[in-house]
C-alpha cells in the first residue's frame, strides 16, 4: 500500500464520509420534501406577534438612531426616550413596564 493506493481502509472510510456529505449537501440543494433525518423533534415554535405597529416600529428605530448618533444619548435611554416619544405621537405601542410591589 503506497501512497497512490486508493484501496487502503483509512481512503475508503474518508470517502465513504465525504460521500455522506455529498449526499446530504445534494438533498438540501435539491430542496427534496421529504426531509434526510425524521426524529421526534420538537414542532416549530409559533412566532409571537408585535404589539407594535410597523409603523410605530420605524419611527421608533429612525429616533433612537438620531437620538444615539447625533445627540449623544446612551442606547438604552434612547430606547426609551423613543418609546416615550411613540406613545405621546398615539403610536401603538405596548404600556410602559411598571416594577412589581413586594
Amino acid at each position: 500500500m503506497g501512497l497512490g493506493d486508493t484501496s487502503g481502509s483509512k481512503t475508503l472510510g474518508i470517502l465513504t464520509i465525504l460521500g455522506l456529505g455529498a449526499l446530504l449537501i445534494s438533498s438540501v440543494l435539491a430542496g427534496s420534501d421529504k426531509p434526510l433525518f425524521s426524529g421526534l423533534g420538537r414542532a416549530p415554535a409559533r412566532r409571537r406577534r408585535s404589539k407594535t405597529s410597523p409603523a410605530a416600529r420605524k419611527y421608533i428605530n429612525k429616533k433612537i438612531e438620531i437620538l444615539v448618533h447625533e445627540e449623544g444619548y446612551p442606547q438604552k435611554q434612547a430606547v426609551a426616550v423613543a418609546y416615550s416619544m411613540a406613545r405621546k405621537r398615539g403610536y401603538k405601542v405596548p404600556k410602559r413596564p411598571r416594577r412589581k410591589k413586594k
